[in-house]
Order: structure tokens, then C-alpha cells, then sequence
């Protein structure tokens, strides 16, 4: 998947991780930062567009952010509300839930920081 669109990536693995875990100790082995890292972040990181943030003007940047929110926040309700795979969380599950999301939630939030800042810096 490098280079290519992050979306269908994460997808794939939302669709197929559990989140009915039974205990802390299986808790602990799925939010495991390296595991969550390949899986999550690492598609982010390999996706043309986003590190070609610091390029785009600040308006189009505004707006790239918006959509890719939106896009997340449909990707993210789409896995869990799927009747296709349906999802059943324990409340280890849904601890585990919560990390992915804070996790992508919060890569994406410093990207956008960052190209912003520097786009700022340039119009300077």
C-alpha cells in the first residue's frame, strides 16, 4: 500500500481487528504502540498526500482537513455499525477502540499543525 491512499488500508484493518476481547492481558497485547503504529500510522506516513501538506495554501489546507475528518469520522461508523461485519465490543474492546482512534486522530491533528505552520511561516 505505500504511496497509495491511507483510507482503504485502515479500513482493511478495522474491518478485521477484534474488539471483543475478554481480558487486560489480551488488551494489552492488541494496543501494543508498535503493533498500532505498523497498522495505523505507518499508511499515514506512506501516503503521497499527506506529506504534501506544507505545499497546499492555507484555504485548501483548511478544506483538505475537513473532508479527511468527515472521511474518518464515516470510516470509523461505517466498521463499527457494518451489518456486512457486524462488531461486538467488550469493554476491553471498546478501550482498545478508543486508542485507534486518539491515535489517528492525533497523527493527523500534528500533520495538519505542522503544515500549517509552516505555510504560514512562508506567507511571511
Amino acid at each position: 500500500f505505500k504511496g497509495s491512499a491511507f483510507f482503504p488500508v485502515l479500513r482493511y484493518f478495522l474491518e478485521r481487528e477484534t474488539f471483543e476481547l475478554p481480558s487486560a492481558q489480551e488488551l494489552a497485547t492488541a494496543e501494543d504502540d508498535a503493533r498500532l503504529y505498523k497498522i495505523l500510522i505507518q499508511p499515514m506516513q506512506d501516503c503521497r498526500l499527506l506529506q504534501q501538506f506544507e505545499k497546499c495554501d492555507l484555504d485548501v489546507l483548511r478544506s483538505l482537513c475537513q473532508e479527511i475528518a468527515h472521511s474518518l469520522v464515516d470510516l470509523f461508523l461505517d466498521v463499527i455499525l457494518s451489518p456486512v461485519l457486524p462488531k461486538r465490543f467488550t469493554d476491553w474492546g471498546s478501550l482498545l477502540f478508543s486508542k485507534e482512534v486518539r491515535m489517528v486522530q492525533n497523527h493527523l491533528q500534528s500533520l495538519m499543525q505542522a503544515a500549517a505552520s509552516t505555510v504560514a511561516a512562508s506567507h511571511k
